[in-house]
């Protein structure tokens, strides 16, 4: 309802699959949202998947959920082209937000 207030026209598909089977059948996509459940690594996995299969388009974005408590490991964002540019905290929630570039 939102987008329809603002008149604006979007596009998506929610998907709820095992991320690690389907991820490199994914298309392109320009925004990529992730909340899986908190403090098991999934954040990892997928900057892993990412790097592998490139499903985020030049200038998109990666918009993920986790714990405000965990501590997500950014060393293999450069090499998948992501860069994080915020985080936004809801109470124990963090939410990060990463854009893609080229990769290095």
């Amino acid at each position: 309802k939102a987008f329809q207030a603002q008149e604006l026209e979007v596009e998506f598909d929610i998907l709820k699959k095992d991320v690690a089977q389907s991820y490199a059948s994914l298309p392109k996509v320009r925004v990529m949202f992730c909340d899986p459940p908190y403090s098991l690594g999934f954040f990892e996995k997928i900057v892993r998947m990412e790097l592998s299969h490139d499903r985020i388009e030049q200038e998109g974005l990666l918009i993920f959920e986790a714990s405000a408590k965990e501590k997500l490991d950014f060393s293999d964002l450069e090499a998948a082209g992501l860069t994080n540019f915020d985080r936004k905290d809801y109470g124990d929630t963090a939410v990060y937000f990463f854009v893609k570039r080229r990769k290095t």
